[in-house]
Order: structure tokens, then C-alpha cells, then sequence
């Protein structure tokens, strides 16, 4: 089975094009899910994050609620040290044995890994290839800010939180713009497409 990490930042796109390549045929594979997986009660790191932020960051069903973590993490680097030291190994344990899982089946021949902390969790030996899709800053804080209601400082401050565009392409085997319409988005993950499938011959 062939494995392309695909990254990209917050609002670059990086999710619908592991769903149009889904389309196409692809499995794909959400570290994002894997990460609420990661969180919920009864799990190994549900206990160590709330020894270590405090129960305040529960909801009434006492499950971790990510809207009281998420502004406490993305405002402070040493927070977010501390919850990526307990979150990305599991994550990492979960995202082996999903592809143990996907590789008994002799069909699925290309798995699409979305991760957009591919490179920060050290994930990128999982992959045979890296795939980054980028868009500009400012193309970012406007769909943060009108796809999750907050404000551009907001906005900025989860920008702030990741790699930038330049460090992610870095570690790119092959990389896509998204900052234009979605028809030329999805024109150029057609073509990235086509070089795959030479590639699985």
C-alpha cells in the first residue's frame, strides 16, 4: 500500500482534497478523528489531560470539551507542549494499527494519511510521500474567521500556533496552491492524481 501524508495548515484546503481524492479512489485515513479518539473518556490520555489542565476543561458529561482546552493551548506554547506530549504518541499508536487494519485488504493500494501535524508529530516516516497543501495568510484568517466564528487576532493566533507555509514545503515531495477558485484547486489534484496512479502501476 502506497502512503501519502497530507498536510497542509489550518484552512488550507487540506481536507477537501483528501476527500476528492477519495472520490477518485483513494482510502483515507483522519488523524484529526483519531485525535478525538485520543480525548475521550476512559482512554489513556483522557486521564492525563485532565490531571494535567485540571477538570475544568470537562464538559457536564464530563468528556474533554475542546472549545475550554483550545483557547488555553493556542495562547500559550508551553501548554501546548504539554497536551502534544501526551496526544501525539497516542495518536501516532492509533494511526499504526488503523493501517495494519487497511493493509490486510490487498485492494487498497493508496491510502490518503490527512494529518496537518504530519511534520510537527514527527509522523512523516509513516509516509512514501508528502503531499502540502498551502494558501496564502491572509486567504486563511478569512475562512477561519467564517467558518469557525472568530475574530482575525483569533485567527491568527492558530496560524501562529503551526508551522509556517515555508517550513511545511520543506518537507514536501509535491506541493498545491489552494488561493483560488475550487474548479483549479481541483484541477491541480487531478493532475497530482494522474502521477500517482503511474506511480501504482
Amino acid at each position: 500500500m502506497y502512503i501519502v501524508g497530507l498536510t497542509g495548515g489550518i484552512a488550507s484546503g487540506k481536507s477537501h482534497a483528501a476527500k476528492y481524492l477519495v472520490e477518485k479512489g483513494a482510502q483515507t485515513l483522519n488523524c484529526d478523528s483519531l485525535g478525538h479518539e485520543s480525548y475521550t473518556k476512559g482512554s489513556a490520555s483522557y486521564a492525563k489531560i485532565v490531571s494535567t489542565f485540571g477538570i475544568d476543561v470537562l464538559d457536564n458529561n464530563d468528556e474533554i470539551n475542546r472549545r475550554v482546552l483550545g483557547p488555553i493551548v493556542f495562547s500559550d506554547p508551553n501548554q501546548m507542549d504539554k497536551l502534544t506530549a501526551i496526544t501525539w504518541p497516542a495518536i501516532r499508536e492509533l494511526i499504526n494499527l488503523k493501517i495494519k487494519t487497511l493493509e490486510t485488504d490487498l485492494s487498497n493500494k493508496l491510502l490518503i494519511l490527512e494529518a496537518a501535524v504530519l511534520i510537527e508529530a514527527k509522523w512523516v516516516d509513516i509516509a512514501d510521500e508528502i503531499l502540502v497543501i498551502h494558501t496564502p495568510v491572509n486567504s486563511a484568517i478569512d475562512r477561519i474567521k467564517s467558518r469557525d466564528n472568530l475574530d482575525a487576532a483569533q485567527a491568527q493566533e492558530r496560524i501562529n500556533a503551526q508551522l509556517s507555509n515555508e517550513e511545511r514545503i520543506n518537507f514536501a515531495d509535491y506541493t498545491i496552491e489552494n488561493s483560488g477558485k475550487i474548479s483549479d484547486f481541483e484541477l491541480s489534484l487531478d493532475t497530482y492524481w494522474d502521477k500517482l496512479q503511474k506511480k501504482l502501476v
